[in-house]
This record gives C-alpha cells, structure tokens and sequence, in this order.
C-alpha cells in the first residue's frame, strides 16, 4: 500500500499529467486519418518528475508512421520535452510501431558501434589538416 506521502504526489501531478496528454492529442489529431483511433497511455515517476506518454494509432494511420507523419511526430515530442522542460517534468513519448532510428538502421549498412550513427566522414590527422600547395596557372601557348 503506498504511503500518504507518495499518494499525495500522485494527486498533484495528475492535471499535470492531463495536461501532457491533452496536448499531445490535440497536437496530432490532424495528422491521423482517424483520431478516434489514437490510444494513449500514461505511465509516470512522481518522485523524479519523469513521464511517459505512449500513443499507438490505428493500422491505416500506422502505415503513415515512418513517411508524411514522421517530422509532424518528431516536432511533436520537441514540444512535450520543452513544454515538460517548462514544468521542470522530463516527458518522453513514445508510439507503438514507431522508432526514430529506424529509418537511418535501413538505409545506412555502416554505422558506428558508440552511438548507432552513420560514419560517413573520416578522422583528420593533424599532419593533413595543412593546405597544399596552391597550383601555378600556365599560360596559354599561342598557335601561328
């Protein structure tokens, strides 16, 4: 059974929690095909300031995840993380079927172990960091 204390903090931060939610639906609804289909789910830690927001969508708008819809999605989460920011509540959403790094795992075969990311550059020595050389221009040769 929770304590006072804790049951205390729940109720507190449950308009706080509505308000995350409110928003996020009221954000993405345009985008969807059919918002009544928008199943959102709401899990929290009081005593760290953390939510998680989950929404998963209907199978027609779940095609659209990854092609029309996935910059409005990640715009979306940039307002629910600077808007929690506000707050002082680290809010994190996360859709079902929908992953950011999904796109650059099939489209990019190297990537580096550290961060999943693409290793498209190379490292410079400090040895080729120097300009070369610039070339000389020659002049023309005049034909009789």
């Amino acid at each position: 059974m929770p304590s006072s204390q804790q049951s205390s903090q729940v109720k507190a931060l449950e308009p706080i929690y509505q308000k995350y939610l409110n928003l996020a639906k009221f954000l993405l609804e345009p985008f969807v095909e059919v918002p009544e289909k928008i199943a959102i789910d709401c899990e929290s830690i009081p005593s760290q300031n953390k939510l998680w927001i989950r929404l998963a969508f209907g199978e027609q708008d779940q095609e659209n995840l990854h092609g029309s819809m996935e910059k409005s999605i990640q715009a979306v989460r940039h307002v629910l993380e600077t808007t929690g920011k506000i707050d002082g509540t680290n809010v994190c959403l996360d859709i079902f079927g929908y992953s950011l790094n999904a796109k650059s795992e099939t489209s990019a075969p190297s990537t580096s172990p550290e961060k999943g990311v693409p290793s498209r550059r190379r490292k410079r020595s400090r040895s080729s960091a120097v300009t070369p050389p610039k070339p000389t221009i020659k002049p023309k040769l005049q034909s009789e």
